[in-house]
């Protein structure tokens, strides 16, 4: 059974909702439980209360209780209307007409396999030893440009997952928001879905402005050097744009730039730290060990 990311998305989603569904009656139980204290408290200062305000001020809590069992009962239905809000005004200001391709890391791998589709093609053919070195360099383009739209479809998969995430679990904390010493929980919890919801507005955008472009991009038959250049190029730039989105959305938020070339060389210095340190760390071991080893036999020599 071949699953693709996408499938794995929509599975993932799917018990996502799920799991809203079997958090909605723990989360009316623990919302009554706080409104009873809530009322409860409020009612022992209304007790004390000799300005004759204590009807309007318990018809008062009594709206802000019922506003928050409606947001329960319909925090799905609500989260829904957000998220798909946010990626219509993506979708808008990109000027994209046909279906979004947000929710769909499969069709961008496909749009990475059919731009190298030529490239497979001599790769498969090259059966002579003496073309070892151009196939290799083949190889090497071919990996790349899939990199790049491989950058792009993890990060439109880990945006909706983590989306999903944070409206499952959150859907918990909302009832909190009932209880002023604990509203700075669900506070939390809606300042994070709107969070989420501006990043996954700024990946609709990003894509629905790059997917024509992704459409028209391709190797053509025995491409040359600068045809793989060109291409990689343009790849690793929507890769960029949407590896950056988080950046760009909190920059969105708090009123301040995100995108630089500094960006680019820090995130390149970062894989090459990496990359390092793996190397390092599998070398280390066996040297250590033997300086280790040495030291414990100079040790016995001298006793």
């Amino acid at each position: 059974m071949n699953i693709g990311p996408t499938d794995l998305l929509n599975s993932f989603l799917s018990v996502c909702q799920t799991g809203q569904t079997n958090l909605l009656k723990p989360a009316l139980g623990l919302l009554g439980i706080l409104s009873i204290l809530t009322i409860t408290w409020h009612a022992l200062m209304w007790s004390f209360d000799e300005s004759g305000n204590a009807l309007k001020e318990f018809l008062r809590k009594v709206i802000f209780i019922g506003a928050f069992i409606f947001i329960v009962q319909s925090f799905p239905w609500l989260v829904k209307c957000v998220i798909s809000g946010f990626t219509w005004v993506g979708n808008t200001a990109g000027n994209s007409s046909g279906a979004s391709i947000v929710n769909d890391p499969t069709e961008i791998m496909k749009q990475g396999v059919r731009v190298c589709a030529n490239l497979v093609v001599e790769i498969t053919n090259s059966n002579s030893i003496s073309a070892l070195g151009h196939l290799i360099v083949s190889f090497g383009e071919f990996l790349a440009i899939i990199l790049c739209f491989v950058i792009i479809a993890v990060q439109v998969f880990l945006v909706n997952v983590e989306l999903g995430i944070i409206t499952t679990l959150g859907l918990i904390l909302i009832p909190f928001g009932i209880w002023k010493p604990t509203s700075f929980i669900a506070e939390k919890v809606f300042g994070a879905i709107i969070s989420f919801g501006v990043k996954l507005m700024v990946l609709s955008f990003i894509l629905a402005v790059a997917y024509p472009f992704l459409k028209l991009l391709a190797l053509p038959p025995e491409p040359s050097l600068l045809d793989f250049v060109n291409t990689f190029a343009g790849a690793a730039m929507l890769a960029f744009l949407s590896f950056h989105a988080p950046g760009m959305a909190a920059g969105l938020i708090s009123g301040s730039p995100s995108l630089s070339a500094q960006n680019v060389s820090s995130g390149a210095s970062r894989v090459y730290t990496s990359i390092r340190q793996i190397a390092t760390a599998k070398a280390g071991g066996p040297v250590s060990a033997g300086v280790a080893a040495t030291r414990a036999a100079a040790r016995g020599g001298k006793t």
